[in-house]
């Protein structure tokens, strides 16, 4: 499983015909009875011989699944939406994760990989485009304030001994 920050991207390959799995990091709730609905872009190698998603509670194995949705994929980076509302014989939703299943090589020994972008979940049935987290953006601007200030703090610098050279 490896993450790409700059493209956004999950990754996940095998060489086996046994599935593999893309967690995707942060954990979540869900309500009962409230429609959501995850959008993201995925595509393949070509050898993949399978894929799903699964929404997990934490306590799956003793509280049952979520949800969870088999999809195809093709060579190309294409774009998929889910709606769904959780399962109701699922007893906690909380502290949900994301998972995507790699369902293995379709020759065992050769390299079967999964690339999956842009997630999002979102309540209601449409899906909007992905934008970045407010706490990233929040971070950004931090990291973009902090070089502005050095930038002028540089500045002040060279002009006081421009300056200082003048008199």
């Amino acid at each position: 499983n490896s993450f790409d920050e700059q493209s956004r991207e999950f990754t996940r390959t095998t060489t086996g015909t046994s599935e593999v799995f893309i967690y995707c990091g942060n954990t979540f709730d869900l309500e009962t009875g409230q429609e959501y609905t995850l959008s993201f872009q995925a595509k393949q190698n070509g050898y993949v011989s399978g894929t799903e998603f699964f929404i997990l509670p934490k306590t799956f194995s003793s509280t049952g699944i979520a949800y969870n949705k088999p999809f195809d994929v093709t060579t190309a980076y294409k774009g998929y939406k889910f709606t769904f509302v959780p399962s109701s014989s699922a007893k906690n939703l909380e502290n949900c994760e994301l998972r995507f299943d790699n369902n293995g090589s379709t020759a065992s020994g050769t390299e079967a990989t999964l690339y999956i972008k842009d997630i999002k979940l979102e309540k209601g049935n449409r899906a909007t485009a992905w934008t970045p987290a407010l706490e990233d953006v929040a971070a950004d601007i931090d990291f973009a304030r902090s070089c502005g200030e050095d930038a002028q703090g540089r500045v002040e610098t060279a002009e006081t001994k421009i300056q200082q050279l003048a008199d």
